[in-house]
């Protein structure tokens, strides 16, 4: 059994849509999980690094074995839809094991969240599975996971209210 090492690498990929979105790819020996992802035709992202905090910290508790997985059968989602990260559009998932310190990547497929057409695993048939300790691997999924968190607002709920009631306003007076 060959083990692997796992980083995670802040990264940065445009898209005709959403555009520009930052996040930590993952690499395996050096080899960035994304292209190899690409190269057999998936155009996803990271899990890891984006979005909302509340869907970061999901994404690395569910990696770390905190979480159970966020799809059926314990699977997890890893590669995602760079726009929204909602697997209803599709991504590459796996199953995630630890055996003593051992963490195992293994069953790559791609799914949906919805709907009964199960998972794909023909394109992904080829990849894996990855051995990886569990210090470097824990390090590595925490080290970049929690990436470009929006910031907080400091405002109230009134503040809020008042600011979207000038917007409404203003579109009202603006198209009639």
């Amino acid at each position: 059994m060959h083990i692997s090492e796992i980083r995670t690498v802040k990264k940065s990929y445009t898209f005709d849509y959403p555009g520009q979105v930052d996040c930590a790819d993952i690499e395996v020996d050096g080899i960035s999980f994304r292209e190899l992802l690409e190269s057999l035709g998936f155009d996803l992202i990271s899990c890891l690094g984006w979005g909302a905090e509340d869907y970061q910290k999901d994404a690395i508790s569910r990696l770390m074995l905190k979480n159970s997985g966020d799809l059926k059968g314990n699977r997890h989602s890893l590669y995602v839809c760079p726009a929204c990260g909602d697997m209803g559009c599709g991504g590459v998932s796996l199953e995630v094991v630890c055996t003593d310190d051992i963490v195992i990547w293994r069953d790559f497929g791609f799914e949906y969240n919805y709907g009964d057409q199960g998972v794909s695993r023909e394109k992904l048939k080829n990849v894996g599975p990855y051995y990886f300790n569990w210090n470097n691997y824990s390090q590595e999924i925490e080290k970049n996971g929690l990436g470009n968190l929006l910031p907080s607002l400091d405002i109230s709920d009134e503040e809020i209210k008042a600011k979207f009631e000038t917007l409404y306003n203003d579109f009202i007076k603006d198209n009639s």
